[in-house]
C-alpha cells in the first residue's frame, strides 16, 4: 500500500492542499545516452523531465556510477561566469577593464591605480571600495580584508562593493588609489553550483580537480568521483525526474500569485506540479479524490 500525505501551504490567507505519494518522493536518475554538451545537455532534461541530476549524496553518486556504465556523463554541476556583487551576472555588453592576459585562474577582482582589473585569490587581503547610492558614490576602505569579509563590511556599512559599469566609474575609482595599491571591487566568479541553483559543497573530486579552465562536471562511473571539463564537448548525461504533485486552491479569489509561488515551491522538491483551483469544499473533494484514484 503506497502511502499517501498532504502539504498545507498557507499563503496571503489561501489554504492549499499538495497530495504526493510518500515512496514517490525519491529522485529518480535517468540515463541519456545522447552525445551533447553541457548546455544542451541541461535545456534536453528540462524539456523532457526536470533537470540535470543533482548527484549530492553518497546514495545518489552510487546510483549514478551504475546508469553511467563505464564512461564519464555530465551531471548538473556547472561553475557559473563572472558576476556583479549586486548586480549580477555579467553581459557581455558590459564594459570591462581585464589587464593583458586577464582573467586568471582567481575568482575575485582588485582594480589597480591605472584603472585595470585583475583577478585574485578570495583569500588574499586587500583594500576595498564601497558603493553608497547617498553622498559619495564610491568608498575606499582601507582596511586590508578577504574579498567575502569586505563584501559583508561594504553591506553592513553602505550598499556593496562598488560596480563599475562604465568607464567614467572606473576613473574615479583608479583615482583614489595610490600607485601600488590593488583594491577589491565587487566583481567574482561564481563558485561551483548545481543547476537548480543551490550552492555545491563537499563534493567528491577526483586528486587534481577540478581544473580551474574548466565549468562543467562529470561523474566518473568507475569511481563516482567529479571531474571537471569542457562544457562544449559531447558527452551522454544524467537527468533527474521529480514526481507529479496536484495543488488544489480550495478558496476563490485572486489565485494567479499563489499559484505563481506553489509552483516554484513544488519544484523546488523537484516535483512536477500541476495546480488547480477549486471554488468550494465539495469541489476540491471531488479533484482530491480523482487524483487519488488515478495514482493507485
Amino acid at each position: 500500500m503506497k502511502g499517501c500525505g498532504l502539504i498545507l501551504l498557507l499563503l496571503s490567507g489561501y489554504v492549499t492542499v499538495c497530495h504526493f505519494q510518500s515512496d514517490q518522493l525519491v529522485r529518480q536518475l535517468h540515463l541519456v545516452d545522447l552525445q551533447k554538451s553541457w548546455n544542451d545537455a541541461q535545456q534536453y532534461c528540462r524539456d523532457e523531465y526536470i533537470d540535470l541530476a543533482i548527484v549530492n549524496s553518497s546514495a545518489l553518486i552510487q546510483e549514478a556510477q551504475k546508469w553511467a556504465g563505464s564512461t564519464e556523463v555530465w551531471i548538473g554541476l556547472s561553475k557559473s561566469g563572472w558576476k556583479w556583487s549586486r548586480l549580477g551576472p555579467v553581459q557581455s555588453s558590459w564594459f570591462h577593464s581585464w589587464s593583458p592576459g586577464q582573467p586568471g585562474t582567481g575568482e575575485c577582482v582588485t582594480i589597480s591605480s591605472d584603472g585595470s582589473w585583475s583577478t585574485r585569490q578570495c583569500s588574499e587581503q586587500h583594500s576595498f571600495f564601497c558603493f553608497n547610492e547617498t553622498g559619495s558614490r564610491f568608498i575606499l576602505v582601507p582596511n586590508l580584508m578577504t574579498w567575502p569579509d569586505a563584501q559583508s563590511h561594504c553591506r553592513q556599512k553602505y550598499i556593496d562593493l562598488s560596480t563599475m559599469i562604465d568607464s567614467s566609474a572606473n576613473t574615479i575609482v583608479a583615482n583614489m588609489l595610490t600607485s601600488s595599491n590593488q583594491a577589491w571591487i565587487g566583481l567574482y566568479r561564481n563558485y561551483w553550483t548545481w543547476s537548480n541553483s543551490s550552492t555545491a559543497s563537499n563534493l567528491p573530486w577526483a586528486p587534481g580537480q577540478p581544473d580551474d579552465t574548466q565549468n562543467c562536471a562529470t561523474i566518473d562511473a568507475s569511481t563516482g568521483s567529479f571531474y571537471s571539463h569542457n562544457c562544449n564537448e559531447q558527452r551522454p548525461f544524467l537527468c533527474s525526474r521529480g514526481e507529479s504533485v496536484l495543488c488544489v486552491s480550495a478558496r476563490s479569489g485572486r489565485p494567479g500569485l499563489i499559484w505563481t509561488l506553489l509552483a516554484q515551491h513544488c519544484r523546488s522538491f523537484g516535483w512536477r506540479c500541476h495546480l488547480m483551483f477549486a471554488l468550494s469544499v465539495v469541489e476540491y473533494h471531488f479533484l482530491f479524490l480523482f487524483q487519488h484514484r488515478n495514482r493507485k
